[in-house]
């Protein structure tokens, strides 16, 4: 889900905690989103503090599996079985799973979206997305981005909570 501006020059890709809390059924309606839903469940109405109003924002739910993302569990339990066999930890890799896909993502959306490409891209999150997701799936983009002249992401940081 992506609410944007065209003259804003950055955007944020936020992820939401949890973990397994999506993004776009929380973060996008609940929290930060242009929208809030009506108590009554029935309706909506601007968000008059959605982070939209200064930046261009994407929602993605991660890890697969949560909200409306869908991936096979026994693709993701031959990986995880494989590269424990290397001495990793389950747990390590769940998120590495996590980050992986969350940049394949990425470079996918910007390469169908390209009028996006060329703005500076942040990754925030809030709550288990801010100290094991967003720095992962940064760390990963930062080390991606060095390994080619001209990366897909112009990557320039991100957000945790001290």
């Amino acid at each position: 889900m992506v609410w944007s501006c065209f003259c804003i020059l950055y955007t944020v890709l936020w992820l939401n905690g949890g973990p397994r809390c999506s993004s776009v059924a929380y973060g996008a309606s609940e929290e930060i989103g242009p929208f809030r839903i009506r108590p009554d469940g029935n309706s909506l109405y601007l968000n008059p503090y959605a982070w939209n109003n200064l930046m261009n924002i994407l929602f993605i739910d991660s890890p697969a599996g949560v909200g409306f993302h869908i991936r096979i569990k026994q693709q993701i339990y031959i990986h995880l079985v494989t590269r424990k066999q290397d001495h990793v930890y389950i747990r390590d890799l769940f998120f590495l799973t996590a980050a992986e896909d969350a940049y394949i993502f990425l470079i996918n959306w910007f390469e169908r979206f390209p009028q996006y490409k060329r703005r500076e891209v942040y990754i925030a999150g809030e709550s288990y997305a801010d100290g094991h997701y967003v720095p992962q799936l940064a760390q990963l983009v930062y080390h991606k981005n060095k390994e080619v002249k001209n990366p897909t992401i112009d990557f320039k940081g991100f957000m945790v909570r001290l």
